[in-house]
């Protein structure tokens, strides 16, 4: 695949300006999903690999889906 190369005078700014962007895609995935009745397991990056298995092997046994006590952000890293 090619690759977009961009020359940029502050990289930390476009890092902070990509991740805003995902957040926002990510978020409108989520509402998205959930409108259509898909269920979503956002990640916040709180929990390890193990407890993400974990909490979609829940989701797949449930038909309820999984019960994680809260509310994650999905946010894109």
């Amino acid at each position: 695949m090619g690759a977009l190369v961009i020359a940029c005078r502050d990289g930390a700014e476009v890092q902070v300006k990509r991740i805003a962007r995902d957040r926002v895609v990510a978020e409108d995935a989520a509402q998205n999903a959930r409108r259509l009745g898909i269920r979503v397991i956002e990640v916040d990056g709180t929990l390890d690999a193990a407890a993400v298995a974990a909490a979609v092997a829940a989701a797949e046994a449930s038909p309820s889906g999984p019960d994680l006590g809260r509310s994650m952000l999905v946010e894109a890293a």
